[in-house]
């Protein structure tokens, strides 16, 4: 979104022994294109510390944004249901 229409992005997922890595990298505008006008990083960090991970985020040298999430398989909330017993998926339309 604020990379700009012609940016590109890359994404990582690699589980690790006792982690689960996400990064997210862009060539697009990179930090000074954000307004500060939403939500979006300060969100992940909250999510992140609910899970006790760690979080990074910033621009890249030589332009662009990278975005890292270092999340731990194992947290206080294992075993905990990710929906109540009676919510049921719903399809995407």
């Amino acid at each position: 979104k604020h990379a700009g229409a012609r940016a590109r992005a890359v994404v990582t997922i690699a589980k690790r022994e006792n982690t689960l890595e996400i990064s997210v990298t862009d060539d697009g505008r990179g930090h000074a294109a954000v307004d500060g006008g939403g939500h979006g990083l300060r969100g992940i960090q909250e999510r992140v510390d609910v899970f006790g991970g760690q979080f990074t985020a910033g621009p890249r040298r030589g332009g662009g944004f990278t975005v890292e999430v270092s999340l731990p398989l194992e947290t206080k909330w294992q075993g905990v249901a990710p929906l109540a017993p009676d919510c049921k998926p719903v399809a995407a339309s």
